[in-house]
């Protein structure tokens, strides 16, 4: 994937410490529901692949983040310096972040619906979200790291996307990648919707625009053109018996 220098790519605790200071999906939460992600940016998802690590060691889900402006007229452009904060009317750029994520069906009660799951109705998106979100990531990454636990989501506020988070006792993603070739199915059916999104992720940000091509559209002229992209507590919601939920898909 083609790097722009206003892209910052980085894994949790390595290469984030300015963090927080084609045809996209992106997740939105509505408000009063809860939802139940799996990070999914691991190492070899661009191919197809995800390596989740091991237990003793496992690997941290990959995040890209850029400094943001929005101009009226325009929209979200990446900020590349001094002439488009002008441009903006002098308001300083947001640092926006992007990865990947399963939203997992759930039932009423918080559990996953394993029957959903098995139809293939995950749900593959991307998710863009604010440096501070980012920061409270890191610190439920740092007791209940990604690739062992997910996330559970309760929106609070839609258009603002007030979100509260709080680990799982596991990660489904985590379970049906080492379930075998009963899990399969599963993994299967998310893994190229999840590689076909973050090989455009770099969109999801903003739009690439120089300053030239920013005036021409406050004028009416040529329009920009995208770059070139290739916690609370401990353990929150209800999540039922996983393992017995995995066991059940498994054997059928």
């Amino acid at each position: 994937m083609a790097q722009n220098p206003a892209f910052q790519m980085f894994t949790m605790g390595e290469g984030d410490e300015g963090i927080g200071n084609g045809k996209s999906k992106r997740w939105k939460g509505e408000t009063g529901h809860t939802y139940r992600f799996s990070m999914m940016w691991f190492p070899g998802l661009e191919t197809g692949t995800v390596d989740l690590g091991t237990p003793e060691a496992p690997k941290s889900p990959g995040f890209i983040g850029a400094p943001i402006s929005y101009i009226a007229g325009v929209g979200f452009v990446v900020n590349n310096g001094p002439e488009i904060t002008k441009l903006a009317g002098g308001e300083p750029p947001k640092t926006k972040v992007a990865t990947i994520i399963a939203v997992w069906p759930l039932k009423k009660d918080g559990s996953p619906d394993g029957g959903r799951i098995q139809s293939g109705d995950v749900e593959i998106a991307s998710w863009v979200f604010s440096g501070d979100k980012y920061k409270t990531l890191v610190q439920v990454n740092r007791e209940f790291p990604f690739a062992l636990h997910d996330l559970t989501v309760k929106c609070d506020d839609a258009q603002y996307q007030k979100l509260t988070f709080s680990p799982c006792r596991e990660s489904l993603l985590r379970k049906f990648l080492e379930g075998g070739d009963k899990g399969k199915s599963v993994i299967d059916s998310i893994l190229p919707e999840a590689s076909r999104l973050v090989a455009n992720i770099q969109g999801e940000l903003g739009r690439v625009m120089t300053a030239e091509q920013i005036r021409q559209k406050l004028v009416g002229g040529a329009t920009g053109q995208p770059g070139n992209m290739a916690a609370n507590g401990p353990v929150a919601s209800v999540t039922g018996d996983i393992d017995g939920l995995v066991d059940d898909l498994l054997d059928t």
